[in-house]
């Protein structure tokens, strides 16, 4: 907590000392579309789920603009499997706040390409197990009781992406977020696992 409080005040504060450079900010939605490489040797499948924040973003020139974001990030990835009891799909979700801290370079007037590293903390990590209606037991019998301890409370990664603003102030981003560190914190394998993630999303900025 003490290490969001402190981006929370360094984004605050990047806020008020552009007051005076035309700066823009906003909020975002977008979809995830996930994975975790190294994670699972079963039969991966990329999670969707939900993106969503707001955005600062202060021109530095007439072509570059500095824009930091803070989004709550739902990523992970989904697995089918199959045990005595039957055939089952697992969800892992992983919830982060993350802080993107971007670079954005404008081709064109409204286009531009962006790139920057991020920084993100997990605030929730949850399995999901689906049956294939085969399996009339107990959950909680197959699920791992402590699965949020099996991962890092803390995520880096390096972001591409590319951005146009449409008119009314209506944002269009495609972005591709490459994880860097290993968020394995389990004891049962040595598996260096990492998020990777690319992000759809649509923004208005006010």
């Amino acid at each position: 907590m003490k290490n969001l409080f402190a981006i929370m005040l360094l984004f605050f504060c990047t806020y008020l000392s552009a007051q005076e450079k035309s700066l823009e900010f906003g909020a975002k939605v977008g979809l995830n579309i996930s994975s975790i490489s190294n994670y699972s040797d079963n039969n991966d499948e990329a999670r969707k789920s939900l993106l969503i924040g707001g955005f600062l973003e202060m021109p530095i020139n007439e072509k570059f603009s500095f824009a930091p974001e803070l989004l709550y990030s739902s990523q992970g990835e989904n697995s089918k499997f199959e045990i005595l009891e039957g055939k089952f799909k697992s969800i892992t979700q992983l919830d982060y706040i993350i802080l993107p801290l971007i670079v954005k370079y404008y081709l064109i007037d409204g286009l531009a390409i962006e790139a920057g590293p991020q920084i993100g903390f997990l605030v929730n990590a949850d399995q999901i197990l689906e049956s294939d209606g085969s399996f009339t037991g107990d959950f909680e019998t197959i699920a791992d009781e402590n699965f949020n301890e099996n991962f890092s409370n803390f995520d880096a990664g390096l972001d591409f992406g590319a951005s146009y603003k449409l008119p009314f102030n209506l944002i269009v981003q495609a972005r591709y977020s490459l994880g860097i560190v290993d968020i394995n914190n389990s004891n049962l394998n040595n598996n260096k696992i990492r998020n990777n993630v690319l992000q759809l999303a649509v923004g208005y900025s006010f």
